[in-house]
C-alpha cells in the first residue's frame, strides 16, 4: 500500500508543526486520541510511515475509555500491537 509522502504542514499560532521522518530502515508511528466525556468513548488514530514518508499502515477506531489519559494509553497499546504485527 503506497501513498504519497507526508508533506502536510499545519500552522499554529506560534510556530509551524512539521512531520520529521525517522532514520533509514526505521518506521515511525504517530498516535493520537480524542476523548468524549459525554459518552466515555475515544477515537484513536495511528499512522505508520517509513523514512521516505510513505504510508506503511494505520488505523482509526472508536474505543471505550474512562478518561483522556486512558484514551492515550489505549492508543499506545493499539500502536504497539499494530507495530508488532507489521
Amino acid at each position: 500500500m503506497a501513498t504519497q509522502p507526508a508533506t502536510h504542514q499545519q500552522e499554529t499560532r506560534s510556530h509551524p508543526i512539521q512531520w520529521r521522518p525517522p532514520k533509514e530502515d526505521v518506521l515511525k508511528l504517530n498516535i493520537d486520541a480524542s476523548w468524549s466525556p459525554a459518552n466515555r468513548f475515544a477515537v484513536i488514530g495511528i499512522i505508520v510511515r517509513d523514512s521516505s514518508g510513505y504510508l506503511v499502515s494505520g488505523l482509526a477506531k472508536r474505543i471505550p475509555a474512562a478518561s483522556p489519559m486512558a484514551a492515550e494509553a489505549l492508543a499506545l497499546r493499539e500502536a504497539i500491537h499494530l507495530a508488532h504485527n507489521l
